[in-house]
């Protein structure tokens, strides 16, 4: 039989009889693959790809020595410089590699293979999925040069910055390069990250144009994307093949939720889009249009999309008018008058009546009427014998704590954490503050053994104890020996066991304990006790 047009498969695995139970299955399988090459880790993979650079599916173990699995993928994206130029990749794992598969999804595998399930009703569906990807990559337009998709993002970034009189020179350029923009029905559309918590991990943000680009592959959506400081991503879109304008937002629509949906599930990340009217003005109009949309997210909240016709739709705006500047201010210097009693509940009574109003002014007059409220915090640590770097981080620099927001609520949310590390700087004495924080810790506690059942997460509690999330999850570590999900996910696995003995079924059980997904949390429980829950029933089932 011809195999010359089947995709070449390369298996990672530093264990000779997974390597061979994986080749017996793909060659058995009947599917458009062969085994173009085994390797027993990813150095001995990337030596592999050094000679023999066509590899369509990679089919990687998660811990190897001298080089993991998560290492060998990231080191072949570096190389490949964007996923849709690479492999397809599949990641190999037991039950116990959890975070390993997760980083796996983050660097672009699309599915992953549990060793102990290595049969063939497991295996075959995964690999029928890798070869659906193949053939959609192959719709995909033909791929630029590197060298070539350097220049264009180079002419890109200049003709959105120069006049706009000067684009048609700068479109007869990128259509000599292969690249031609529509004239017509132009829409462009900007990506920001929510990152916002101080101190938060940035791990994801990164993910944001490979994960884009899947998304728009998959869609068999057009763009060219740039990539700008602060992680901000920027799409200009080719020619659709419609002129209805609601098709193209319902196109638009789907696109966004997709990729907002993905990143947050697998890089627990939040990202705000905006996107331009269709029209026919310049693309540098457009991409300051898209930008001034993702802007909305400061009054209205982040992870949403904003087209521009819906800025004005009630959802998006305040119906309360906005406190008069004069008001305002009075109850800004009550409150703060307030901080001076010893007893906390009077500063944040005043507090939550100041955070009631609607601050006057747009969102610059807003930041700066907060910065203001932050100097006159810092005198009063000075009058009384204080200094920032005497409060605990991150409140020690209170500028970046309030510049990492980007909504009105977080920043009423982190200004009330650090007034309250203020007032018990000026008021507490060392000892009693660090009680204070283990009070929190059981605070914390406590409300996840009270609501192990509901959606909870570290965000929430972290709001329901008055911290920040990178506070409270530094608690968890320093203080309890633990992280936040761990404790969270023992809570509810404990519980799922004492459920275990009643009669409800195993997915009531899952619901009870906060796993809406059944599957989810069978593969969390398996994660944690090394049975399945069915597995752990039966056991419990015998021993009566």
């Amino acid at each position: 039989m011809d195999t010359s047009d089947n995709y070449q498969v390369l298996i990672v695995d530093d264990e000779p009889l997974f390597r061979l139970a994986l080749r017996t299955l793909i060659t058995e399988s009947g599917l458009p693959f062969t085994i173009a090459g085994e390797a027993p880790d990813g150095e001995e993979a990337l030596a592999y790809k050094q000679q023999h650079p066509e590899v369509d599916l990679l089919i990687v173990d998660m811990k190897m020595p001298k080089m993991s699995g998560v290492e060998l993928m990231r080191e072949w994206r570096e190389f490949e410089g964007s996923s849709d130029r690479g492999p397809v990749m599949l990641a190999l794992s037991s039950y116990r590699d959890y975070e390993f598969v997760r980083e796996a999804f983050l660097l672009g595998a699309i599915d992953y293979i549990v060793k102990v399930d290595m049969d063939e009703s497991h295996v075959i569906p995964v690999l029928r999925k890798a070869m659906s990807e193949l053939e959609k990559r192959k719709q995909v337009f033909p791929r630029k040069t590197a060298a070539m998709s350097e220049g264009t993002d180079v002419i890109l970034k200049r003709m959105l910055t120069d006049l706009p009189e000067e684009e048609s020179s700068y479109l007869k350029m990128l259509s000599e390069r292969g690249v031609v923009l529509p004239e017509t029905q132009r829409i462009a559309a900007v990506i920001l990250p929510d990152s916002a918590d101080f101190g938060a991990s940035d791990a994801g943000v990164d993910l944001i144009p490979t994960v884009t680009e899947q998304a728009l592959q998959a869609k068999g959506i057009h763009a060219e994307m740039l990539l700008y400081p602060q992680s901000e991503v920027v799409l200009l879109f080719h020619a659709f093949k419609t002129n209805s304008y609601m098709f193209l937002r319902n196109q638009l629509n789907e696109l966004f939720t997709v990729i907002q949906r993905r990143l947050n599930r697998y890089a627990n990340l939040s990202v705000t889009v905006g996107v331009s009217e269709a029209g026919n003005v310049f693309w540098r109009r457009l991409v300051e249009e898209a930008r001034r949309n993702t802007r909305s997210r400061f009054f209205s909240g982040g992870g949403r999309l904003y087209f521009s016709d819906t800025l004005n739709w009630p959802e998006y705006t305040d119906a309360q008018p906005a406190t008069d500047e004069s008001v305002f201010a009075e109850q800004t210097q009550e409150m703060l008058t307030a901080l001076t009693d010893s007893n906390p509940e009077v500063w944040i009574a005043s507090f939550d009546t100041w955070t009631g109003m609607i601050p006057p002014g747009d969102e610059q007059y807003i930041r700066k009427s907060f910065a203001d409220v932050v100097w006159k915090l810092g005198s009063l640590l000075v009058v009384n014998g204080c200094v920032w770097e005497q409060l605990p981080d991150p409140y020690q620099k209170p500028f970046v704590l309030l510049d990492h927001c980007i909504t009105l609520k977080q920043l009423w949310s982190r200004l009330k954490e650090l007034m309250g590390a203020v007032h018990a700087a000026v008021h507490e004495s060392k000892a009693s503050a660090a009680s204070s924080f283990k009070g929190v810790l059981q605070q914390a506690k406590s409300y996840i053994e009270q609501h192990y059942g509901d959606g909870i997460t570290l965000t929430l509690v972290s709001e329901w104890v008055g911290v920040s999330e990178g506070h409270l999850s530094k608690l968890f570590v320093k203080e309890a020996g633990y992280k936040f999900i761990d404790y969270l996910t023992g809570i509810r696995i404990e519980k799922a066991k004492e459920l275990m003995h009643t009669g409800l079924k195993l997915y009531e059980i899952s619901e009870q304990v906060g796993y809406p997904n059944p599957e989810h949390f069978s593969r969390v429980f398996k994660k944690e006790v090394g049975l399945s829950p069915a597995q752990y029933r039966e056991r419990l089932d015998a021993q009566k």
